[in-house]
């Protein structure tokens, strides 16, 4: 009776559906994690008091799919808590 609501799937000629792709979280393994937080560790921009918290943020982003706007919002809060706790490690603002 209401069929004329629905809306009707178009694709557009010479396209086709991509199927969707599934995430399996089980193949996130503790091994995984140790990779992850040894290649975090390995970078000299990431503080040891931001170490965990990125790590924590990276590991949700695996597990979303890499879900990347997970970990950089995660990334910009870090870096603003940083900064409004110490000023002095913020980045250097160029004056007008």
């Amino acid at each position: 009776m209401f069929d004329w609501l629905r809306k009707k799937k178009v694709t557009p000629r010479g396209f086709t559906k991509l199927p969707a792709v599934r995430f399996d979280r089980s193949r996130v393994t503790d091994e995984v994690k140790h990779d992850l937080w040894e290649s975090i560790a390995g970078l000299k921009e990431v503080g040891s008091n931001e170490l965990e918290g990125i790590h924590q943020a990276a590991i949700a982003s695996v597990q979303q799919g890499g879900n990347l706007f997970i970990l950089s919002q995660a990334i910009l809060k870090l870096k603003a808590i940083i900064y409004l706790t110490h000023p002095t490690k913020g980045p250097k603002l160029a004056s007008s």
